[in-house]
This record gives C-alpha cells, structure tokens and sequence, in this order.
C-alpha cells in the first residue's frame, strides 16, 4: 500500500529537499572551487542535521511547481549561485520553522546567514584573485579618456587595473573609479596609495612602503578586499607576505633582475613586476614567472 502524504507533510518534504538542494550547491562551490574542507565539512554537517521526509511517489503532475516545471534559463556568475543557493536554504529553513520544528530549522536557518555570508566573502576573494594576472594596467583618467579606458581593457582582455592620479583630489579619484566600474563591472580596480577612498568605491589598494601601514591596513578592511604593496628586497616581500598582502610589486627600475627571480621564487602570492618595462627588457622580465607586468604607457598607445 502507497502512504499517502498530506498537503502539510508534501510542503515540509518539498522545503526539505529545498534546503539540502541549496546545502549541496554550497558544499561543492567549498570543495570544488575554494578547496576549503573546513568550510565544506560545516556545510555538509548542517545538512545533515535536517530531518528527512521519504516520499513514496514523485510531486504529482497537477503540482504547479512539479515535473513540468521549468524555470527560465539565465547565466549566472558563481557569486550568483552561491547567493541563490544560500537564500534557498534560508527560505526552506523558514518555511519548515513555521510549519514542522520551530527550534530545529530556527538555529539551521540562523547558521545557515553565517554560512552564506563566509561563502559568499570566501568566493568572492577567489574571483578578485583570480584576476591578479596577465597585464596590470595602469591608467590615469586625468590623462586618457575613460571610454578609451574601458575600450583598451576590453580588447586586450586585462583582468586587472590600478586607477594611480597623481596631484587629483580624493573626490576626483572616486568620481574616475565610479565611472570606471560602470564600464567595467568584471575587471579588478585598484586605487593608488589611498586606502579610504579604495575602500570606498574599489576592489583594493596598492600602497607603498611609506603609506598606510599594511598590518593595519589588513586588520581594518574586509576580508575579500584586495591589497598589493610595493617591496624593494626580498626580506620586505616576505614580510608583505606574512602581513597579508594579496600581491607583491617589484619596481625593476630599482631591483635587479635576480633580486625579482629570489622574490618571485619565494613568494606564495602574485608578483607583479613594475618600472619601465619596454620592448628592449619585456622578455628578460617575463623570464622571471611574474604573475603581472604593469604597463602604464604603452598599452593607452596602442590604441
């Protein structure tokens, strides 16, 4: 004999499987692209805290949201997923505290704002890094348009842009970079020296060794915020590292070739070489394995 389950018990397996659906979406994300266990594990633990309702027959056809139901197609970036699936297990989670075990699916739904918001802070530092190589452009809108801008990154698939306006007012530089991201809403944008406008209306900061202090600088910005520091020798590369540094600069017109090979060697993040870089010494600096070259010139006259 078939059990029958009542509209009530269909509704708490149905949010149920909503909420494992959405818990097994995340815990591949924390496996497969973030090769986080500790955090795949804290996913698939809290899904497996969930009380299971075995169905006997599939939803029937009459069901407005069963078999025949397809969702409209759409692309969607992993940040995207990610949200999507976490809100999942959110909404399932408050269904199932109002209608089968309030205090069960209330501690799941309010572990399940925590996960979101590591998963979503954790990906999101991937995709910025991910973007930390290849051509880091360095461009001043003062001085080049910012559609020619948008439209030389573009054509030449640059993942990665420092906005460096010397002698600007901080309002100028935030008004460039805003303007910049509605343009380029995929590519890295980095602010010069000024970490509060960064904060503000960027991905990240490159400082120097005179500005901001880097160990602060980490302690007081997010966690998916990007920060690059300018080292001279390798012992201030190191450092950077430790401190938490996303990537390294060398200026080549100050470091010697092997002083940039010991660096690049030992570092654990990108390193992006800077200086004059040129036709003459571009392939004895690409010997090194940098992760990045700056180019500040020649890639505005290209076009």
């Amino acid at each position: 004999m078939t059990f029958k389950l009542s509209h009530h018990h269909l509704m708490i397996d149905a949010n149920i499987n909503r909420f494992k659906e959405g818990a097994r979406v995340l815990e591949d994300l924390a496996r497969f692209v973030l090769n986080d266990y500790d955090l795949f594990l804290r996913i698939k633990n809290l899904k497996h805290r969930i009380h299971y309702i075995v169905m006997e027959r599939p939803l029937s056809e009459d069901d407005i949201g069963g078999p025949d139901f397809k969702e409209t197609p759409r692309s969607a970036s992993l940040l995207d997923i990610a949200n999507a699936n976490a809100l999942r297990m959110q909404e399932a989670a408050r269904v199932l505290e109002e209608t089968y075990d309030k205090e069960l699916y209330k501690t799941l739904r309010f572990a399940s704002y925590d996960l979101h918001a590591e998963v979503i802070n954790k990906l999101s530092l991937f995709l910025k890094k991910d973007k930390l190589a290849g051509t880091y452009a360095i461009c001043n809108p003062k001085l080049q348009p910012i559609k020619k801008i948008a439209s030389v990154i573009e054509q030449n698939h640059i993942s990665v842009c420092e906005v460096r306006m010397a002698q600007s007012t901080k309002r100028e530089i935030i008004n460039a970079v805003v303007e910049l991201q509605a343009h380029l809403p995929q590519t890295l944008l980095i602010v010069n020296e000024h970490l509060d406008v960064a904060l503000a209306c960027a991905d990240g900061v490159h400082l120097g060794q005179e500005d901001f202090p880097l160990e602060i600088a980490r302690k007081i910005t997010p966690s998916n915020f990007i920060i690059g520091l300018s080292c001279h020798t390798l012992s201030q590369a190191q450092s950077a590292e430790k401190n938490g540094a996303n990537y390294i600069s060398v200026d080549c017109d100050i470091v010697a070739i092997d002083a940039l090979k010991n660096v690049v060697k030992s570092a654990n993040v990108p390193v992006c070489a800077m200086g004059d870089i040129n036709a003459s010494n571009i392939d004895e600096v690409k010997s090194t394995q940098v992760a990045m070259i700056a180019m500040s010139q020649v890639v505005w006259e290209k076009v």
